[in-house]
């Protein structure tokens, strides 16, 4: 983790609900693991470093990992939801994976985010970003790259009005611009189509 975010730790104020679990069950022996299971939930919680004005808040989380024989790929990823704000920025998504072998996936993210506010709530030092970033994600299928099976998927990211300038860039690069979307409508990798419009 860069310095920039760690030396302060100890100053950093947060608040909320946090809860953690696992277990570990079996013997360990050449490339199999015990069975094992994983679980963590934060609700509201909120943490600010110092020296800016904005918390990140209503942090909320809800991971649940499982492997019931100790054969990775058996692995079941659940982020059931992960979600925060930034000022008025929400963030709000799930992805869930129902195992590592041709991994089963379904999962939905929506952002919208000012980059000029994320200096607000994290040390950006050198950096001046602007903007407007918006995310819409929608998957769900199977990945393998065996078979070509891709998930079905419906995706845009969009940047408008964009500003970026630091030390390496003294010329502001600024009123950047960009649309790009991806879809996969019949489940085959084959079928993925992505558009990048209007970047200036």
């Amino acid at each position: 983790v860069p310095g920039v975010y760690t030396e302060s730790f100890g100053d950093i104020k947060a608040d909320g609900e946090f809860d953690f679990s696992g277990y570990a069950k079996g013997t360990m022996k050449d490339s199999l693991l015990p069975a094992f299971g994983v679980k963590l939930v934060t609700k509201n919680a909120s943490f600010k470093y110092p020296k800016v004005p904005e918390a990140i808040k209503d942090i909320n989380i809800d991971l649940n990992v499982d492997n019931k024989d100790g054969l990775i790929p058996s692995t079941a990823i659940n982020l059931n939801k992960f979600s925060f704000k930034i000022g008025n920025n929400p963030f709000d998504g799930y992805l869930k994976v129902a195992n590592l072998r041709n991994f089963p996936v379904d999962a939905k993210v929506n952002a919208r985010l000012n980059l000029g506010e994320l200096t607000s709530a994290f040390p950006i030092e050198g950096m001046t970003i602007k903007g407007i970033f918006d995310l819409a994600l929608n998957a769900k299928g199977v990945y393998d790259d065996k078979t070509g099976a891709f998930p079905i998927l419906a995706a845009t990211a969009k940047l408008t009005n964009g500003f970026v300038q630091n030390k390496l860039l003294p010329t502001p690069l600024q009123n950047l611009n960009f649309v790009m979307t991806a879809s996969n409508t019949t489940g085959k990798a084959e079928n993925t189509v992505v558009q990048i419009g209007n970047f200036n």
